[in-house]
């Protein structure tokens, strides 16, 4: 018989979505360790942390990127308030499309960057004006100038698309004396090298070989092998 022991409390959900998501990590993490290997157990735990998540985001009704130091433990955050204020992912959709059927714009959201605990909130227009220097100047008071120089650094990764794309739009390039985050640095899919592999000692098995192979004759992109 498994023995019983008393589940820690996890933390509120908080006003921010960055706590709601904290709170329901918790319960997932807790509730996995009540499965006791159950496959079944397991899909139910995911399942349920999926839809606490997604409350979270229709609940607050933000977007916050958040990069943090994890040698001085400094952060700056942005957070995206959006103007929906439906309480399913669902209706928060369809408000959405019908927003963009009617011409209507999103580009000049309220934008928070917060750094270390000193925040300033503006429109997305403001953030992109001469006004920004007043902000930015504020913000980065806040910071060390190694925790600086490291968002700097960021810079050319950043100017990829998807999810790095969104950190530079809508954080570094606003604390950043710099219109965008440009580099050399781009994201191209490669396509199967086992001789460029075996050239750093992982040469591909014979099974691997196969599976590129396979791809290759059928015109396909592998995106792992």
């Amino acid at each position: 018989m498994r023995e019983s022991t008393s589940r820690p409390e996890c933390p509120e959900r908080g006003s921010t979505c960055a706590s709601c998501q904290a709170h329901c990590k918790c319960e997932y993490d807790k509730n996995r360790e009540e499965c006791d290997n159950n496959v079944q157990c397991f899909q139910i735990a995911s399942l349920e942390n999926q839809a606490c998540i997604g409350n979270c985001l229709t609940d607050n009704q933000t977007r916050e990127v958040e990069v943090v130091d994890t040698d001085s433990k400094e952060k700056v955050i942005s957070i995206i308030q959006f103007p929906y204020k439906s309480a399913t992912r669902l209706d928060t959709l369809e408000e959405m499309r019908a927003e963009r059927k009617a011409g209507i714009s999103l580009e000049n959201l309220p934008i928070t960057i917060e750094m270390n605990g000193v925040s300033v909130t503006a429109g997305n227009d403001e953030w992109t004006s001469d006004k920004a220097r007043d902000h930015r100047s504020k913000i980065r008071r806040a910071a060390s100038n190694t925790f600086m120089e490291r968002l700097e650094r960021l810079r050319p990764i950043l100017g990829a698309r998807g999810e790095l794309g969104t950190v530079c739009r809508f954080l570094i390039a606003l604390i950043l004396n710099h219109e965008a985050c440009r580099g050399p640095v781009t994201f191209e899919p490669a396509k199967p090298d086992c001789q460029f592999d075996a050239s750093f000692r992982y040469g591909c098995s014979e099974a691997q070989k196969r599976k590129v192979a396979a791809a290759k004759s059928g015109g396909k992109v592998l995106t792992t092998y």
